[in-house]
């Protein structure tokens, strides 16, 4: 293999596997899988209500478009969580 390969590119993300095991989860979020899971029902509502009132007119019906291998709710409060952990000091 040569440098600079495609091979050599960085494997993506499991979220599967981070979802499942909880030291991952907390080394990427901050959180602990109950405090994570007691996150979701609030984020699914807030992400709910940004689906059906979008602030631009969206171009495909909702449900339309490439489908997510995830659930899009806990793959948008990961990515969210990482985000925030990576921004945010630690306490």
């Amino acid at each position: 293999m040569t440098v600079g390969s495609c091979n050599d590119a960085l494997p993506l993300l499991n979220l599967e596997r981070i979802l499942r095991d909880d030291r991952l989860l907390r080394a990427m979020t901050g959180l602990n899988r109950k405090a994570f899971e007691n996150l979701l029902p609030s984020f699914s509502e807030v992400y709910r209500q940004s689906q059906m009132k979008p602030d631009v007119e969206r171009q495909r019906a909702p449900g339309g478009g490439e489908k997510q291998p995830y659930e899009p709710v806990a793959t948008s409060c990961f990515t969210f969580c990482c985000t925030a952990n990576a921004i945010l000091p630690s306490t």
